[in-house]
């Protein structure tokens, strides 16, 4: 809806905001989430309260997210402006949407933690809903400045924690205390930071790369990153089962069931990711044109390259959350700092900018998974030998 009410042009800094947003919110937040579900679900399947687990899950929240929060606004206020073409608004609305999602998150964690995964939809729905009904009420009234589509995407986030605001109270139940979250959540912060570079990273460089007379470039990328990647909006509803499932199993000590869920999962995304491809060569072209308008047109191959990238992304965060519930913090970090590297040296060839950037996040998310296979093959057989 903004694409329409605003041209490329103008949309750029909404593109730029919406990367900007999920990539410091996944990294910042998501490690928290991770790390509160999967023991939320561990002491489910032991029959344990998590209230401790709620209460340390708040502290590393603040601990962590404060100073984050802070480093976000001296860049996008303090800087130089140019990430968003001068419009200070916008960069404000980065600040805000970065701090919301900080209880959007918690919120989420109790939710899937818990197995309320109907509550898990809900919450998301919520906040999608909302940012789409602002979106749709500023299009219809008219509004041709992004400042207003920017400030409906930060204050979405808070509508489902009002909404769910009594979940904690009814899922943390009393039990034994819980240790500091901090040193899991760290090494996760620095994993998903790699991770988001290569998942909403590529709009960013984009725009960062882009040539005078190339400055709607971004604003087209994003267009068809968002058809591309629709399976990963399906996969969403896995993962946020995945690591407190994954985490269940490894707590009594299923390592059979363990590994057949893993190798379903593996499956299913392969499977989605042949679809997306297949779907986005055929019809990408058109679902853009129908969403977004003939301005933001990419061609077929751009379109199938970044469903290639957004399947082997959803590959790479299967395997990657089968490590972490085993323990491989540190080893999935070092696992998207490979994918990254990689990325960069492609990143670094050639002439044609969207080419580049697609190919540099195809090459990054298949190294990234490659590493964590080889991180979870070897926490399986530590397992093995344990057992």
């Amino acid at each position: 809806m903004a694409a329409r009410a605003l041209g490329p042009e103008a949309y750029a800094p909404i593109s730029v905001l919406w990367s900007a947003v999920f990539l410091v919110t996944a990294t910042i937040w998501i490690p928290v989430e991770q790390e509160v579900a999967r023991l939320v679900g561990s002491r489910a399947a032991r029959g344990e309260g998590a209230r401790p687990v709620a209460r340390a899950g708040a502290r590393a929240a603040i601990e962590i997210g404060a100073p984050g929060v802070a480093l976000v606004a001296l860049v996008a206020i303090a800087g130089d402006g140019s990430l968003f073409d001068g419009r200070t608004g916008v960069a404000v609305a980065l600040v805000v949407a970065v701090a919301a999602f900080a209880p959007n998150h918690l919120t989420r964690a109790a939710l899937a933690g818990s197995g309320s995964f109907g509550r898990y939809g809900l919450c998301i729905a919520l906040d999608s809903a909302t940012r789409l009904g602002l979106a749709v009420a500023l299009a219809l009234a008219g509004v041709d400045d992004p400042v207003p589509y920017a400030l409906a995407v930060a204050i979405a986030p808070l509508v489902p924690v009002v909404a769910f605001r009594r979940q904690w109270q009814v899922a943390a139940a009393p039990g034994p205390p819980s240790p500091p979250l901090r040193p899991h959540v760290l090494p996760l912060v620095g994993g998903q930071a790699l991770a988001q570079v290569l998942v909403n990273g590529g709009p960013i460089a984009v725009a960062l790369l882009a040539a005078p007379g190339e400055e709607a470039a971004a604003g087209r990328f994003l267009a068809a990153l968002l058809i591309a990647r629709i399976p990963l909006f399906f996969f969403q509803a896995v993962q946020s089962s995945l690591l407190p499932g994954l985490a269940r199993l490894e707590a009594v000590g299923d390592r059979a069931g363990f590994i057949d869920l893993v190798r379903r999962l593996t499956a299913l995304v392969v499977g989605l990711g042949v679809l997306a491809v297949a779907g986005s060569w055929a019809l990408g072209p058109w679902a853009v044109r129908l969403g977004f308008g003939p301005a933001f047109a990419l061609g077929r191959r751009d379109l199938a390259l970044l469903a290639a990238a957004a399947g082997a992304v959803m590959l790479a965060h299967v395997l990657a959350h089968a490590a972490i519930a085993l323990a491989g913090h540190v080893r999935v970090t070092a696992g998207w700092a490979v994918g990254v590297a990689v990325a960069a040296v492609v990143l670094a060839a050639g002439d044609d900018l969207v080419l580049r950037v697609e190919l540099a996040l195809v090459a990054g998310s298949l190294a990234a998974a490659g590493a964590h296979g080889t991180t979870l093959r070897r926490r399986l057989a530590g397992w093995s030998a344990t057992g």
